[in-house]
């Protein structure tokens, strides 16, 4: 699914504002397929923004990897990277600071039978008709903001079902679909990571958006492979201590691009209702600086990437390789080179082997469409960049 492109003159001339020309090989990458071809497997089962493209993954394990190998991804988001270790028949490792992050990846990469999860919903369906209200009622968010009275009340009596179910691994699931529904059934607009209000969205009875939701997953779950294993956990990449030493053959990291999405804030609505506190790890994250249109602040998060890839030396050997899939920002008309300043702080330990443009299609609901397009023209101004490092001998 990934087609090499030409070399355009376009691109030469982006790479170039972009300081990386000359630093390796250069090549353009274009994913193939539409966003349903894609979302293969069990890539589809939750809408995760800012989410890292499969195709991409696999490429890379074909590229770095072999069956049997071992892959890490260290801000693994939405667990693609685990998913396609499965069917690639790699071992993975998988962390990530946000716990829904952890939660959906989990999900997306435990093989469980279609028996015990249709089992799961059907008990599940019982206790919540067998609950005339929900006692549950999440905090750190303005409920009547964004949800409508009744959804609420549904949505408590959902929360309080799942908590009954006892298997931890069914708990999830049931955990992870609910969760994948929240901005759907809420006052948010669902076509944006930031929230917005679209209130003729809302959907005041859930259950039927629930079914669906599981119904969806049961059938891609139950096709899993079960030839490799994939281990999660939470850790925080910016602390050292929090990551277990591994030798990788592969480390993909697909960390947030400046200004663009802060996870933490994007998805208040699902960590309120899956009894999270975003609060508890947003100052953690990277310091990508959401919503906050200064160019000066790049520095902050130049300093923090360059901290967490020299943290990921915890995973490599001299055969390693690491692919970091990351972006540059357009900012008041200003193009931000945080790319090449963050390989100019690692370059004492790290040297670039390869830099792939990744070229996105005109139809990408992506980061690559939401800032790249010119005002007024259908023209891409940006790209991002996919770039291989090894350690320096």
């Amino acid at each position: 699914m990934i087609a090499g492109s030409k070399m355009l003159k376009e691109h030469r001339e982006f790479l170039k504002r972009s300081e990386l020309s000359g630093l390796a090989e250069n090549f353009s990458w274009t994913v193939e397929g539409s966003n349903a071809a894609i979302n293969y497997s069990t890539h589809g089962i939750y809408r995760y923004f800012g989410k890292f493209p499969a195709p991409i993954g696999r490429q890379l394990m074909l590229d770095y990897s072999k069956p049997g190998g071992v892959v890490v991804d260290p801000a693994c988001g939405s667990g693609t990277t685990g998913v396609e270790a499965l069917w690639m028949q790699n071992d993975a490792y998988l962390f990530d600071l946000n716990p829904l992050s952890v939660l959906v990846s989990k999900v997306k990469t435990t093989p469980i039978s279609a028996k015990r999860m249709e089992n799961a919903s059907e008990k599940f369906q019982q206790r919540y008709k067998s609950l005339r209200k929900g006692s549950f009622e999440p905090a750190g968010i303005d409920l009547e903001h964004w949800f409508l009275p009744e959804t609420v009340r549904s949505l408590s009596r959902m929360r309080n079902a799942i908590d009954e179910e006892t298997n931890r691994d069914l708990r999830n699931f049931l955990e992870m679909n609910f969760a994948a529904i929240v901005r759907k059934v809420s006052k948010a607009t669902t076509q944006q990571g930031r929230l917005f209000l679209d209130v003729d969205t809302a959907v005041p009875d859930p259950l039927p958006v629930l079914l669906k939701s599981i119904g969806k997953s049961i059938e891609n779950i139950s096709k899993l492979p079960k030839s490799s294993t994939v281990h999660i956990q939470k850790a925080n990449i910016l602390n050292n201590e929090s990551l277990d030493k591994i030798n990788a053959d592969l480390v993909i990291y697909h960390p947030p691009y400046f200004n663009a999405y802060k996870y933490s804030s994007i998805n208040s609505l699902e960590l309120a209702w899956i009894q999270q506190d975003r609060k508890g790890f947003s100052k953690q994250e990277i310091r990508e600086f959401f919503k906050v249109g200064k160019p000066e602040n790049s520095k902050f998060y130049v300093e923090d990437m360059a901290k967490s890839i020299l943290n990921l030396q915890k995973f490599m050997g001299k055969n390693t390789r690491l692919a970091i899939m990351i972006g540059d920002a357009l900012l008041k008309e200003q193009h931000l080179t945080v790319t090449r300043e963050i390989i100019d702080l690692v370059s004492e330990h790290f040297e670039v082997e390869r830099t792939v443009l990744r070229v996105p299609k005109y139809t990408e609901a992506s980061w690559a469409t939401s800032q790249r397009r010119s005002s007024g023209s259908l023209g891409i101004t940006m790209f991002d960049f996919i770039l291989t490092l090894r350690k320096r001998k």
